[in-house]
């Protein structure tokens, strides 16, 4: 994935996940420790039960409703208590989505240079 010929010749080029984000999760020989280990808690919810808990059963994963968007929130197992739901959402997008910081501060230049200098996450 990491190569592609150019000019009759192999080149290779820096995987996509690699040149734009950081590391997610745990080294391999960390998350190898853990399971060897025992010492850890996964909390794997199915789709229902995430249907359920944030929507009540509806059959939409999604609401408009602003009472329920900006609903307080906790999950326990992680030390998140009484927190608005939204703020919840931003705080793993943000965690999940490590942009190399070469990357983020020229894209945070260009979004300036626009008048776009407060907070500002744009997904597609």
């Amino acid at each position: 994935l990491g190569y592609r010929l150019v000019d009759g010749q192999d080149t290779y080029i820096e995987p996509f996940l690699t040149r734009y984000f950081g590391q997610m999760g745990l080294e391999k020989s960390q998350f190898e420790e853990m399971l060897a280990s025992g010492n850890y808690d996964v909390i794997t919810p199915s789709p229902s039960d995430i249907n359920h808990h944030d929507f009540g059963g509806k059959a939409s994963l999604t609401t408009s409703d602003p009472a329920k968007r900006f609903e307080i929130m906790s999950i326990p197992q992680l030390g998140y208590n009484n927190v608005e739901r939204v703020s919840l959402k931003k705080h793993f997008l943000r965690r999940m989505f490590r942009i190399n910081a070469d990357v983020r501060d020229r894209a945070c230049h260009r979004l300036a240079s626009q008048g776009l200098d407060d907070e500002y996450m744009a997904l597609s």
